[in-house]
């Protein structure tokens, strides 16, 4: 990332936003587990039977997070990488007829991912 002034380009690694932000929402196909990270921060699924989740397109060191609205994951069995971390190393149990809201974020470029859910929601 670049900011250009009456002196050339001045280059920046980070870009620090306050207030609204704009992001990318991925509808995930019923069969699809894969979460490119590079394409959005925002993922939907409906699962249409069991499925393991795999993150990809993790930034480079950078902090990164996102989140997964899962429809109706309780229905099935749902899978997450090694690599996530749920408290009390307990991961939720999903909503059979709802949404879910989970959500990722690391600090390490994904060696670790520390998980939390919103679970329940009727809308």
């Amino acid at each position: 990332f670049a900011v250009g002034n009456t002196s050339g380009a001045i280059a920046n690694t980070t870009l620090d936003v306050y207030g609204g932000a704009a992001m990318n929402v991925v509808t995930l196909a019923t069969t699809s587990n894969t979460v490119n990270v590079a394409l959005a921060n925002y993922f939907v699924c409906t699962p249409a039977g069991t499925t393991t989740f795999v993150f990809t397109g993790v930034p480079v060191s950078r902090d990164s997070s996102f989140v997964i609205e899962l429809t109706n994951g309780g229905a099935y069995t749902v899978s997450f990488p090694s690599s996530v971390k749920w408290p009390a190393n307990t991961a939720p149990t999903l909503t059979s007829s709802g949404k879910d809201l989970l959500i990722f974020s690391t600090a390490n470029t994904g060696s670790t991912w520390r998980a939390s859910s919103l679970i329940g929601y009727t809308a």
